[in-house]
């Protein structure tokens, strides 16, 4: 369940919807079907993180409650600096269940793109990467989430301005048969057969189905959340009714992002964001890494000045050079190792849970830097060759005086 920054009515004095629990209710933040979302203080420390409680007419549906379960196990396997904290899970006085969740400011992908718009290509890339660095930790453990959206990402910011992702909401994950041994266990709860699971807007054609799905389901869910990132909008929003939105995923080809987008679009990342809609699982991208190393392909290709390797024939850098030169600056394959660690920190690592450094984040988002010396080394060249020339046709034009002085 999204956790926006709106505000909404302080709980009624006297109505303590937490009394008997460790906390107490500071504001409503958003209503949904399941459920309420509420801003809430701890008794004892004063901290302040989230609650997501359940409506207490569900609170009795055995069903309902073994998802909860696995939702809150889910996450706490899941300790992953691009996923929503789990703090707990606890009841109220009147046994309603909730979650206990970090409190994240900021606002959903969704609300920024209302109020804000389509982000930089780059930054849409960084965002795109931080999902499926959080994808590919759920999948390693076995888990689906199935309810890949806008609404289920976070946009969060730090002191200095950088920007970065989270993935909310696993309420409808799915834990894989087979699966490792730190998958919430026991794995006993099944969605029958025909049944639509998540948002017909970001269902993947085999779950508009109703069919069984896989890790690949939320790839292109993924596809579909950067799509929208780079246009405003999704492939099949022409579509208004779910009903036509499902034969759509199922069954309509998708125009390519650069159709619709207001700003220029590379072909590889046009060829992408296709390959991951694609409606055989097959032929798509086939893990969270696969995907994420292609977006730090292109990334690596947008942040290149551009011409400035295909109009050098040769490069001359050693052979002018003074030895006191500064250095040039990395070569591609640098670059791309660090625009590399920029899209793709090391989230799985035992204490991923913290932010990436500073210098990686920025070569994601800075625009490129001139390279100097190596075109002044060009130069050099050219004025050196261009100084030959002329003295050769100097020493041409002497000889043919000359002669013509000495019959």
């Amino acid at each position: 369940m999204a956790l926006p920054q709106t505000s909404g009515p302080e709980p009624a004095a006297g109505d303590d919807l937490f009394e008997g629990t460790p906390y107490r209710a500071i504001e409503r933040l958003r209503a949904g079907g399941m459920g309420e979302v509420f801003l809430v203080e701890h008794r004892a420390t004063g901290r302040r993180v989230v609650a997501k409680l359940i409506h207490a007419k569900l609170a009795a549906d055995a069903r309902l409650m073994e998802r909860l379960r696995i939702e809150a196990q889910s996450l706490a396997e899941l300790d992953h600096y691009h996923i929503v904290r789990i703090l707990g899970l606890d009841k109220t006085r009147t046994h309603r269940p909730f979650l206990v969740l970090e409190y994240l400011e900021g606002q959903t992908l969704a609300d920024e793109l209302k109020t804000s718009g389509v982000p930089h290509v780059l930054e849409a890339l960084s965002f795109a990467s931080h999902l499926l660095s959080a994808v590919g930790a759920a999948h390693e453990k076995g888990l689906v989430h199935r309810d890949i959206k806008p609404d289920n990402i976070f946009v969060c910011s730090l002191q200095d301005g950088r920007r970065f992702v989270k993935l909310l909401d696993f309420g409808v994950v799915r834990v894989m048969p087979g699966s490792t041994a730190v998958a919430p266990m026991p794995q006993d709860l099944r969605t029958n057969t025909g049944v639509v699971l998540g948002t017909p807007r970001y269902v993947s054609p085999e779950g508009a189905l109703g069919e069984e799905v896989d890790p690949r389901a939320d790839l292109y869910s993924v596809g579909l959340v950067l799509y929208s990132m780079l246009v405003g909008r999704g492939p099949f929003d022409h579509w208004e009714g779910d009903d036509g939105l499902l034969h759509a995923h199922a069954r309509e080809a998708p125009e390519p992002p650069s159709r619709y987008a207001l700003e220029p679009i590379p072909l590889e990342l046009d060829r992408a964001v296709l390959k991951a809609l694609a409606k055989n699982p097959d032929e798509r991208f086939q893990t969270a890494d696969e995907f994420q190393a292609c977006l730090v392909q292109i990334a690596d290709s947008v942040r290149r000045p551009a011409g400035w390797l295909e109009t050098l024939a040769f490069d001359a850098s050693g052979m002018l050079a003074p030895a006191s030169e500064e250095p040039q600056g990395p070569p591609p394959s640098e670059v791309a190792a660090v625009a590399a660690i920029a899209l793709r920190p090391s989230d799985h690592a035992p204490g991923a849970n913290k932010p990436p450094s500073k210098s990686a984040l920025e070569v994601a988002v800075r625009p490129p830097e001139p390279r100097r010396g190596r075109r002044g080394s060009v130069g050099a060249v050219v004025l050196f060759v261009a100084g030959m020339l002329i003295a050769g046709l100097a020493v041409i034009g002497l000889v043919t005086i000359v002669q013509g002085t000495h019959p």
